[in-house]
């Protein structure tokens, strides 16, 4: 049941400036959503003026007391009216003939009238669901003419007394979990852009958590899903494109829930509905309800797992879907459920296999991953460890890998609780199935490092089959969350300072052209990821005693930390001229003596412009090839630590400053004091081609 956000659109496009290229992207396509004239006061949406002004000449009754008046942004006054509290079959009628149906034209996810019929006539207190119709209405409701049936008091009202509708939402609020879930909001084409749906969307969510106290949840609900259309679905004929409903909702405050998500059927004849995603409202006052982990948000799988089989629940209750057994309960019921819906299955399973339940805050909502993450640095699992290496190390991806007894070292529970330099990680995407093995899709290997609080990536691999789909974006971004936890839980308050990684090298034009294709899309991604290829000839450390270090490519992803070329360049400009203007008034004799101390303040910003004795080809900074810079000081504490964490695991022989391949590094870094980052575009090259195939503990 998703929300129409169509309506929503004009208002929240002006409330956020910041996003006003994405808006404006939205607003091309919805020209044909304007608003229209001010609606009549007899509810029909293509009257002209003149219904209007006769609108004007009725008396006006006295408001019922349930009613509240809100003012939109324009100082314009609506009617608030909850058909549950205070029903009207007639406003019910006209307000799913007139909104419901042309807003949401998709039959499947429509829910049928006489589930409303029969939903709003359930007494509340004794009833596991509480549903809501909330109306905006433009003028106050008539007296009523009540009449009384069977199943109690029934308010009857002419059609032609009838006030327009200005929007209205469906919200359900589940008892017995203590969570709301807004269903549907539609507004009339004539209120739109006036500031009225973002005040019924909190009049809403304003409901269920007053709801929740009604039924002695004194802090409200626990949390208010919503559930709207992905935007992979984008061919189904719908009020509006998915990926714009999507930037409204987003900016009311809802988030996509990291879950594969299947709506309960609306009738046995529907099916799941697996056309939509599952948001959570995190704005105020329900965004100190959201929990955190290393500063990302999550809400316990548990609240989400007893939210959906209440939801599932409450359908089988009322008929709608295709269990037949009667009176099932509990377990009972969802194993049946299970057995009819594999959807259904399958949404559970991956529910029950989490602890949390991401939030993610990114665009579009596509759809939420049918894998999880899993760090083995914290949830150790040595059958996917093995799974891992086998597929993507001894498949002939990496023609030199790492040997997997050293990961297995590092993952030790002997070595979490030593003392080291660096925190180790191997985090994976797990595809898991509710029947059979799971299979690892992608992941990434990488260091901490606590002394010079840099990260380091050194393998990441995604299966083919699961290019695009987002797998690999999600891997980078989770691990860069990781080592910005790391650093604060190592007393850097302010994260990680930078974040590396290794990649092929892209050699000479003999290579194979797989090969060459393979890393020339490597790259490309890399570089769509904010990764930047380092200026600098890098060596990755020994794997043992035994082992050599190898030429790779350093990339360095590109954040407002990393230093840009051109604030650089106006630090030494600035730095020349207030030298300068101390130096004015000194004689001619000491010229000599002034041009030598600004060519030393020149050379504390800039690289040296000659060859060095130790350096053949020492890196001059080039704006036209170069866009940020990294202090050498960092450089050379991250080389430094790299390998120092090498010979605490035995892989190198100490001192690291016997291997000539170290040595060679840091003389890069001492021969000038910013080492460069290149601009252009893949693929990348090494400077140089120095390969060495001698031991390390022999050089």
């Amino acid at each position: 049941m998703p929300i129409d956000a169509s309506s929503l659109q004009q208002e929240v496009n002006d409330s956020s400036e910041a996003d006003e290229e994405e808006v404006t992207d939205s607003n091309e396509d919805e020209s044909d959503s304007s608003p229209s004239p001010a609606p009549s006061t007899n509810g029909d949406s293509s009257s002209n003026a003149e219904d209007d002004s006769e609108g004007d000449k009725l008396p006006d009754p006295t408001p019922d007391p349930v009613l509240q008046v809100i003012l939109n942004s324009e100082g314009q006054s609506a009617f608030i009216v909850n058909l549950r509290t205070e029903y009207n079959e007639d406003l019910l009628l006209k307000f799913y003939r007139d909104l419901m149906i042309p807003n949401f034209p998709i039959e499947s996810e429509l829910e049928p009238l006489e589930n409303f019929l029969v939903s709003l006539k359930r007494p509340s207190q004794d009833s596991d669901l509480d549903f809501d119709v909330l109306l905006l209405l433009d003028a106050p409701m008539r007296s009523p003419v009540s009449v009384t049936d069977e199943e109690g008091p029934v308010y009857v009202t002419s059609t032609s007394e009838l006030p327009t509708i200005l929007g209205g939402c469906v919200f359900e609020y589940y008892p017995r979990v203590n969570v709301g879930l807004i269903s549907y909001i539609a507004i009339h084409e004539a209120a739109r852009g006036k500031g009225f749906s973002t005040q019924l969307f909190q009049q809403s969510a304003h409901r269920l958590d007053q709801n929740a106290r009604d039924r002695g949840n004194l802090a409200g609900c626990d949390a208010i899903f919503l559930e709207t259309h992905s935007a992979a679905n984008s061919s189904i004929k719908d009020s509006m494109k998915p990926v714009h409903r999507q930037r409204v909702l987003h900016k009311l405050g809802c988030r996509l829930l990291d879950l594969e998500y299947y709506g309960a059927p609306l009738s046995p004849s529907s099916g799941s509905q697996d056309f939509l995603v599952l948001t959570i409202l995190s704005a105020a006052p329900h965004n100190g309800r959201i929990l955190r982990d290393a500063n990302v948000p999550y809400v316990p799988s548990a609240v989400v797992h007893h939210f959906l089989r209440e939801q599932w629940r409450i359908a089988y209750e009322v008929g709608q879907t295709t269990v037949e057994e009667e009176d099932l309960t509990g377990d009972e019921l969802d194993e049946a459920l299970r057995e009819h819906y594999p959807t259904y299955a399958k949404m559970m399973f991956q529910v029950e296999a989490r602890e949390k339940i991401a939030i993610l805050s990114g665009l579009p909502w596509i759809g939420a991953r049918s894998f999880t993450m899993v760090d083995l640095s914290a949830d150790f699992s040595m059958e996917y460890l093995v799974q891992f290496y086998k597929d993507f190390f001894l498949s002939g991806l990496e023609p030199d890998p790492e040997p997997l007894e050293n990961w297995i070292r590092y993952l030790s529970p002997d070595a979490k609780q030593a003392v080291h330099s660096s925190k180790f990680h191997i985090l994976l995407a797990v595809d898991i199935h509710h029947s059979g093995p799971d299979s690892i899709i992608g992941g990434v290997v990488a260091r901490y490092f606590t002394i010079s609080n840099c990260g380091l990536i050194t393998y990441f691999h995604v299966r083919p089959s699961h290019h695009g789909k987002g797998v690999s974006k999600l891997l980078i971004s989770d691990m860069v969350r990781t080592f910005d936890r790391d650093a604060k839980l190592r007393g850097h308050l302010a994260g990680c300072s930078a974040v590396f990684l290794e990649t092929d090298v892209f050699s000479s034009p003999t290579d194979p052209i797989q090969e060459k294709q393979h890393t020339t899309s490597l790259h490309s991604f890399l570089y769509g990821r904010g990764f930047r290829q380092v200026d600098f000839d890098f060596f990755t450390t020994p794997y043992s005693k035994d082992d050599y270090a190898k030429p790779v490519i350093l990339c360095a992803m590109i954040t407002p930390r990393i230093p840009n070329l051109a604030t650089v360049k106006d630090r030494v400009l600035k730095a020349i001229a207030s030298d300068t203007k101390s130096r004015s008034k000194r004689s001619s004799s000491n010229q000599k003596g002034d041009a030598s101390r600004e060519q030393r303040i020149r050379d504390q910003y800039l690289p040296n412009d000659g060859d060095d004795d130790h350096v053949s080809t020492p890196t001059i900074v080039d704006p036209k090839i170069h866009s940020h810079v990294l202090p050498s000081s960092l450089m050379r504490k991250f080389i430094t630590v790299d390998w120092k964490n090498a010979v605490e695991w035995g892989n190198v022989a100490a001192p690291a400053k016997d291997d000539r391949h170290f040595r060679y590094m840091l003389r890069q870094v001492q021969s000038q004091p910013y080492i460069p980052i290149l601009s252009q575009r893949p693929p990348w090259m090494r400077r140089g081609r120095r390969r060495s195939r001698t031991p390390a503990s022999k050089l």
